[in-house]
């Protein structure tokens, strides 16, 4: 090889070398967890509506995860503000539905029938192991706090 030919190998080579480093720099990483990525997003709201839902089917979804985020990290859930005077009791156990007219929910232990401020709790807590803060209103728990023990587990 002449002179010139090893000299256009070597600039081709390094050449080469940029780019794949350019490449390997600038190209995004996929994040490991890509539900917790999209927790995130959804959470700061850096999302905008595709048309694909409605207006509302979007705040369900929001509102759904934003308790699946808040059910696993074992927090409070706001049901109810509760107000000054009122008696409150907490219990716990597997949330359970029933039917009697309607669905409706109670805990494993028949303390009582629950009564969420929206029916989406129940949906989505039930089977769950919960821990409730509620106040009592003749046969019904008005359910002001919520929050999951451990993880979801089958009741029959």
């Amino acid at each position: 090889m002449n002179k010139k030919t090893k000299l256009y190998l070597g600039a081709f080579l390094l050449l080469g070398l940029i780019l794949f480093f350019i490449y390997i720099f600038l190209n995004p990483k996929k994040s490991e967890d890509g539900f917790s990525k999209e927790m995130e997003e959804i959470n700061s709201k850096e999302w905008e509506q595709t048309g694909e839902f409605d207006r509302e089917e979007d705040e369900s979804i929001t509102f759904e995860l934003s308790l699946l985020d808040k059910c696993n990290q074992g927090e409070w859930i706001e049901v109810k503000e509760i107000m000054e005077g009122i008696e409150i009791k907490e219990f716990s156990g597997v949330l359970i539905s029933f039917e009697e007219n309607g669905i409706f929910y109670e805990l494993e232990s028949g303390s009582g029938k629950l009564n969420f401020a929206r029916p989406e709790y129940g949906e989505f807590l039930e089977g769950r192991n919960i821990s409730t803060v509620v106040s009592v209103d003749n046969d019904d728990f008005i359910v002001h706090k919520v929050k999951c023990i451990d993880e979801e587990i089958e009741y029959e």
